[in-house]
């Protein structure tokens, strides 16, 4: 029976007709199958860095490199990726040389991968571990199912210099600490401020009371710092405006690069690039080749060539309190010379949260505090030697 059921007319209908399907909806296969995103980067994870400002010679960012592949690990054609870095996240105990930046949004793109490959530079301020939030999309926009969903991480480990600063500065700590608890600290076992060194013991209550001074000063400044750089943010950024076209054009075409023109560390700002007709203005497939640089120290900070698009569209968080310049190239189009625009970008810095800088003064007046009372224990264990021998 069963295979009589088979030869009927309505089946061999229904078998043709879902063969016809698939043939004229080759995506339909890919929607059925997982595939994955390979990542690469250049340099390797085992030799990247975070961003040094004060470094002798000029860091390039790394360069990243996805290629999404279906589940027979051949390469998707005909895509899209939507692809958003965020940063490591807040660490309770130690923090990081950008505390303003940790888990907040760097970067954020789409752009199309015709041979299913994107690649791009992004430097990466802070140690930690990155995720890279990807989306894999058909190249048509009205798919909004996507055919790949995956979290990459990136573990990217402290620079060995700052491990070499910290031994310093907390050794020079302990130092200080030492020496403080070298001339206290008395020959009979016991702290006496009125037999030790023969200091007068009205100098000695003024030196701790000085010391408890620029202690209390230090915290204050540190707080009204914190409400005084606030506020002044606030006041600067609503005085000027926020976005402002720049334009490059010709006889036939326009390049208009849209973004802001002021941004604040720890803050992702939206731009856009398109290349229009100026008679119609409809807008122009073309390739964009994009450049983000810092002017104080002219080091790249973001770049990318992306495949032939109708626009290209992205966030960007500028991390370094200073001046950026954004650079957006089309190829010659249609015997049409290049066209390069740029735009301007002042940043506004931050100050470190003052929970981060009281941190900070607190582990400082730790190391001091373990000197001093390692060497009043020492002189006490040393002087109770003495008394038993």
């Amino acid at each position: 029976m069963n295979r009589a059921a088979h030869s009927t007319p309505q089946y061999w209908a229904a078998l043709v007709f879902t063969i016809l399907l698939l043939l004229g909806n080759p995506s339909a296969f890919a929607q059925e199958t997982s595939g994955r995103v390979l990542l690469t980067l250049d340099p390797p994870v085992q030799k990247l860095v975070p961003f040094e400002a004060e470094a002798e010679q000029q860091q390039s960012p790394p360069r990243f490199h996805l290629e999404a592949q279906d589940s027979q690990g051949k390469a998707l054609s005909r895509v899209r990726m939507q692809i958003k870095i965020v940063t490591p996240a807040t660490n309770p105990w130690i923090s990081t040389d950008f505390p303003i930046v940790e888990g907040t949004e760097l970067l954020s793109l789409e752009v199309p991968a015709a041979q299913g490959v994107v690649e791009f530079e992004q430097m990466l301020p802070i140690r930690g571990t990155y995720q890279i939030l990807i989306k894999v999309m058909p190249m048509d926009d009205a798919v909004s199912t996507p055919l790949i969903k995956q979290v990459l991480t990136v573990n990217v480990p402290e620079n060995l210099v700052k491990f070499r600063n910290f031994t310093i500065l907390a050794g020079m700590c302990i130092l200080v600490g030492a020496v403080g608890g070298f001339f206290i600290g008395t020959p009979h076992g016991r702290l006496d401020l009125r037999s030790t060194l023969g200091i007068p013991e009205s100098v000695r209550l003024l030196l701790i009371g000085l010391t408890l001074t620029a202690m209390a000063a230090l915290i204050l400044i540190n707080v009204s710092a914190e409400f005084q750089g606030g506020h002044s943010s606030i006041a600067g950024m609503a005085n000027t405006p926020i976005n402002a076209p720049s334009i490059a054009q010709d006889k036939e075409q326009v390049l208009n690069l849209d973004g802001a023109q002021e941004a604040r560390v720890g803050t992702a700002e939206s731009f856009q690039a398109r290349l229009t007709d100026r008679r119609t203005g409809q807008e122009i497939p073309s390739a964009f080749k994009v450049s983000v640089i810092n002017e104080e120290n002219n080091w790249k900070l973001f770049s990318i060539a992306t495949p032939i698009a109708d626009h290209l569209r992205w966030r960007q968080q500028f991390f370094d309190g200073s001046g950026h310049r954004i650079e957006v190239q089309t190829p010659p189009h249609k015997k049409q010379p290049a066209l390069t625009t740029k735009h301007s970008v002042s940043v506004e810095g931050i100050a470190p949260p003052v929970s981060v800088r009281l941190k900070a003064l607190a582990y400082l007046t730790g190391f001091v505090a373990l000197g001093l009372f390692g060497m009043m224990g020492l002189k006490l264990r040393f002087s109770r030697t003495r008394v038993s021998s």
